[in-house]
Order: structure tokens, then sequence, then C-alpha cells
């Protein structure tokens, strides 16, 4: 796991950019500027949730959607890759690919203005 006050010296923005330890120890990326705020999940690079600025949430979760290490998220917008469904060839494989549930690095960070 990545550890959080690490993320939030190198990649965080003050202001815009957080990151916490959220439901089942997963690290989040917390988003909040002018025009909506968000959440990613670095487990599988998984979007839980969207809201525009002034509006009612686009995006969100289910509160029974469970989090832990390794497991895949329900909902929300996870990365289905290599494959979606079942794999064709191994059952036993795990749904819509692996990179779902696999940790994702945050390699840069960056603030712009405008739109």
């Amino acid at each position: 796991m990545a550890n959080i006050d690490t993320l939030n010296s190198d990649f965080g923005i003050p202001g815009a950019l957080t990151f916490r330890e959220g439901a089942g120890g997963l690290v989040r990326a917390e988003i909040d500027n002018p025009l909506a705020k968000t959440t990613i999940v670095l487990q599988g690079a998984h979007l839980i949730d969207w809201t525009p600025a002034g509006e009612r949430p686009v995006i969100w979760l289910s509160t029974d959607a469970g989090f832990a290490p390794g497991k895949s998220i329900r909902g929300g917008i996870p990365v289905c890759w290599p494959w979606f469904g079942p794999h064709p060839d191994h059952p036993d494989a795990p749904a819509h690919g692996f990179a779902r549930t696999s940790p994702w690095s945050v390699v840069e960070s960056d603030s712009t203005s405008g739109g």
C-alpha cells in the first residue's frame, strides 16, 4: 500500500488533491476544484464518485459496496482490462480482468487554471 504521507508530500495539491485512507484501508485520491469533486481509489484506479459543482452526485456507490484489498469494488467506473466479462479461456480468472483489483501508482499530479 502506498504511504499516505508520501503521496500527499509528493503529489498532493493543497486545496485540490488529497490522499486519504478509505474504507477497507484502500488509498483514495480526493479531488476538489471549482468544477467538481471526485474520489478515485488507487486499487484499480476506480472512480467511485463524481459531483459537478453545485449539482447532485452523478456517479456514486451503494452503501452496500465493499472495500477490501484485492477485491473488486462494485459500482462507480472501474477499469476493465485486459478483458470485459468472464475470461473466454480461463473461467477462474477475475471477471473484467486484473486491472480493477491491481494497485495503481501515482506518477504525476498537476493543477491547471481555467475550464
